[in-house]
């Protein structure tokens, strides 16, 4: 049965933490793209992310976060449309 979905949804200061094993979760380089591809599950069509992520120059801060620059900023957003 598919998750019920949402309207809106917010993440705050936590993608940047996905997939790097900090809190238990497994490694996956791509846990942050993967993340965001499943939020897109959670929302009803025309649902808003509010979205909050580091911005600055890309940067791995292993295993603690992610900075989200002009290499991976736009890996992570892809598929979304900004407004």
């Amino acid at each position: 049965k598919p998750p019920p979905q949402v309207d809106v949804a917010i993440s705050y200061s936590s993608l940047e933490h996905d997939g790097l094993g900090r809190y238990g979760d497994r490694l996956h380089p791509f846990g942050d793209v993967a993340a965001m591809a499943h939020l897109q599950t959670l929302l009803k069509p025309g649902g808003l992310l509010y979205l909050g992520v580091p911005v600055g120059a890309d940067l791995l801060v292993f295993n603690l976060h992610r900075v989200y620059g002009p290499q991976r900023l736009p890996k992570l957003i892809q598929g979304w449309t900004l407004v």
